[in-house]
């Protein structure tokens, strides 16, 4: 009796030793044979539902990269950019003579050129935007192009601006969401800066 009580200490001891074996003894993990190292997958932006996305307003034209992307299917669109600003003087509705607000609108041209047009003259360049006169900009484009519009500058005493970039392929089929900037103010001298840009692949 007493030899089979002490067998069964005996198996239990060496069975709790089994049991409690350290780690260190296991061959290691090569969690990256199990798993591997897979990157993340960009996001996917379906270009067919045209969001838009958000850009750099004051890029210059040294620092700026086409951001257009390569589409198999191609369509013809007709590009349309519109801009509109006026201002006044402090007192009164009178259209300033001698306008002081300096706003640059950029965009892509169809040569996929970055454009930078003017309210104020630049050097040797005449200001492209006369105040209290809208000016129309079309062209064509196909899919893939960026409508591009970035505003930035800052308004003077009564001041208001519109901006406006759309397009509408050539089969009447697709009209892309308007892209549109608007701001009206009254102040005694210049505003605060203000800065937008979107833009829109072409799907």
């Amino acid at each position: 009796m007493n030899f089979l009580k002490y067998l069964g200490i005996i198996i239990a001891f060496f069975a709790f030793v089994q049991c409690n074996e350290t780690a260190e003894g296991l061959p290691a993990e090569d969690y990256r044979a199990l798993f591997g190292n897979k990157k993340m997958p960009p996001p996917y932006i379906g270009y067919e539902t045209m969001p838009k996305l958000p850009c750099e307003p004051q890029i210059s034209e040294e620092e700026y990269i086409y951001p257009g992307k390569e589409i198999a299917e191609k369509r013809t669109y007709k590009v349309t950019l519109t801009f509109y600003y006026l201002e006044k003087e402090y007192y009164g509705d009178e259209v300033s003579s001698n306008p002081n607000s300096y706003i640059m609108v950029r965009y892509i041209d169809e040569n996929k050129k970055l454009k930078i047009l003017r309210t104020y003259d630049d050097e040797d360049v005449e200001a492209e935007f006369k105040n209290g006169e809208k000016k129309e900009i079309t062209f064509q484009a196909e899919s893939g192009f960026p409508l591009y519009l970035g505003i930035y500058g800052a308004g003077y005493n009564s001041f208001e601006i519109r901006a406006t970039m759309q397009a509408t392929s050539t089969d009447g089929l697709i009209v892309t969401p308007e892209i549109k900037y608007e701001n009206k103010f009254r102040t005694d001298g210049y505003s605060n800066d203000f800065g937008f840009c979107e833009k829109i692949i072409l799907p």
